[in-house]
């Protein structure tokens, strides 16, 4: 079944978030998916969601519609589009049914690190 593509909306400041648009990326054999930082001036100011809103979780729209997930239905919408990992989109709609599926999302995304663009790289931080 076609499904309409995917706009991603994640932070670029979060390397696990990082780390999953690129493991998605190499997956998406049919390009179902694209990926925008939310960090992205132009990408933030076109958006209609609160800052605060995109840096608590990650936020996706069907492209060419006003239609938008965020947080564990992002990742369910995701998968739909990923036949490599489709399967487990079933598992993933039950534990939001059961109120769980959410919550380990929120509990991953409350405790993930978040680094500002342009004070590390892979040798050093200038975090204070």
């Amino acid at each position: 079944m076609k499904r309409d593509k995917l706009i991603v909306y994640y932070d670029s400041d979060c390397p696990l978030c990082t780390k999953v648009k690129n493991k998605w990326s190499k997956i998406d054999i049919f390009n179902n998916l694209e990926f925008y930082s939310f960090r992205n001036l132009n990408v933030s100011e076109s958006l209609p969601i609160e800052q605060n809103k995109l840096e608590k979780e990650i936020y996706s729209q069907i492209k060419g519609k006003q239609v938008y997930f965020h947080g564990l239905d992002t990742l369910i919408e995701m998968n739909k589009r990923i036949p490599m990992i489709c399967i487990t989109v079933p598992f993933l709609w039950f534990s939001k049914k059961l109120g769980v599926g959410q919550k380990i999302y929120q509990y991953v995304a409350d405790n993930r690190k978040i680094l500002p663009s342009n004070q590390c790289n892979e040798n050093q931080c200038d975090i204070d």
